[in-house]
């Protein structure tokens, strides 16, 4: 069952792999990034920054819908690097019904939202479709931050 899913553009660093998954409770990390999937070195690496006990996939997004799509037992927590590929997910995968977005790092044209999320012409595209699916969509970098929907905001 997928408790928790986040777009955050570094995908497994120490705020996912302390903060993130010991408060949800996951069991098994799954990283939805096209470029990773393929990469083998990132693929280590990433291997390298998860938890001790908790399993690690790294799936390209069609891979990750047809994987996820047909259901687990486990407890996963999915991380992906942009709403693209967020949207892809939502569209996807009728499970996932609130997104969090976590770490989304400035760039050209963006506006900022929260602390850490940045977002542009395209992203807030992305978000509304992500919206309009029945997909809630929050922004919180730490479980002890206080949450906003980014609804509100838009």
């Amino acid at each position: 069952m997928i408790k928790f899913c986040r777009i955050d553009d570094k995908l497994l660093h120490g705020q996912i792999v302390m903060a993130w998954t010991r408060f949800v409770g996951a069991e098994h990390i799954v990283v939805i990034n096209d470029e990773a999937a393929q990469d083998q070195f990132k693929k280590m690496t990433l291997g390298l920054a998860k938890p001790a006990g908790v399993g690690l996939s790294v799936f390209t997004v069609d891979e990750a819908i047809k994987k996820l799509g047909a259901g687990t037992k486990k407890i996963i927590m999915v991380v992906t690097g942009n709403t693209s590929d967020a949207l892809r997910l939502a569209e996807g995968i009728s499970e996932i019904k609130e997104i969090n977005y976590g770490g989304i790092r400035q760039k050209e044209n963006a506006k900022k939202y929260g602390d850490a999320v940045f977002l542009d012409e395209k992203d807030v595209e992305n978000s509304k479709k992500i919206l309009e699916k029945g997909v809630e969509i929050n922004i919180q970098q730490l479980p002890t931050h206080p949450m906003v929907y980014l609804k509100n905001l838009l």
